[in-house]
């Protein structure tokens, strides 16, 4: 548990600083451009990302509609609108984890959603109790996936990987004893290789918020209206 505890607190802290992109501050009635990220196939989605999505999108359309904020939406590929939403003065992201990395490039709403980590193992293999009986087994994670990196900080051995699909395979075959990453990410992965009866999820690792992310040339009066209609504080 104290392992578990420290790695939901280095989930806060684990980054590379970057810069930030200045955008020129944006007509106070000018449309706001709403960006996220297209769903694969619904083949490969779970349910729950499913609801979780839909939950999410409905809640932000609503708070626009009631809040009279003009806006587009706009569903893309997930790094096409970080970086648009980083770029143009008047875009907002969502649903964006808050990572060390990214705090500077936007200015945070929420959360409006929550995701999890989870070490996911063979299916053969069984529940993990705590994050110790990671000690001394081989877990793949993706190349500078946050999940890894967290683990490493830790002292935990990590083999890193270029694809999900890799680490699924290993897990599957035997090759790795487990994978950890984002759990809506790992069962895409796991269905797409048609591997629902071998890898399971067979623990969770950490509680994720997720935001709306704004550029900080998002007018501030248009920040407060989007606060209030989730009843958050307007800071």
């Amino acid at each position: 548990m104290r392992h578990l505890a420290a790695f939901t607190l280095l989930s806060c802290l684990a980054g590379v600083p970057n810069r930030t992109l200045a955008a020129p501050p944006a007509p106070d009635n000018a449309p706001l451009t709403l960006y996220t990220g297209e769903l694969p196939a619904p083949e490969f989605v779970p349910p729950r990302l499913k609801e979780e999505f839909a939950r999410s999108t409905n809640l932000l359309q609503r708070t626009f509609n009631e809040q009279g904020i003009p806006f587009t939406m706009v569903r893309t590929d997930w790094s096409r609108a970080l970086n648009r939403t980083r770029r143009e003065a008047n875009a907002c992201l969502f649903s964006a984890a808050r990572l060390p990395e990214r705090e500077p490039w936007f200015v945070w709403i929420g959360p409006i959603e929550y995701s999890y980590d989870d070490v996911f193992g063979h299916a053969g293999s069984p529940p993990l109790r705590s994050l110790d009986e990671l000690r001394d087994a081989t877990v793949c994670a993706l190349m500078d996936d946050a999940p890894g990196r967290q683990l490493t900080a830790l002292g935990y051995r990590v083999a890193w990987s270029s694809s999900l699909d890799t680490c699924v395979l290993n897990v599957a075959r035997g090759m790795s004893q487990y994978w950890v990453t984002d759990r809506n990410f790992g069962e895409i992965a796991i269905r797409k290789l048609k591997l629902e009866n071998e890898v399971v999820s067979v623990m969770q690792l950490a509680k994720k918020p997720l935001y709306l992310a704004c550029n900080p040339a998002v007018p501030k009066e248009t920040l407060a209206r989007i606060r209030k209609g989730l009843n958050l504080p307007n800071h």
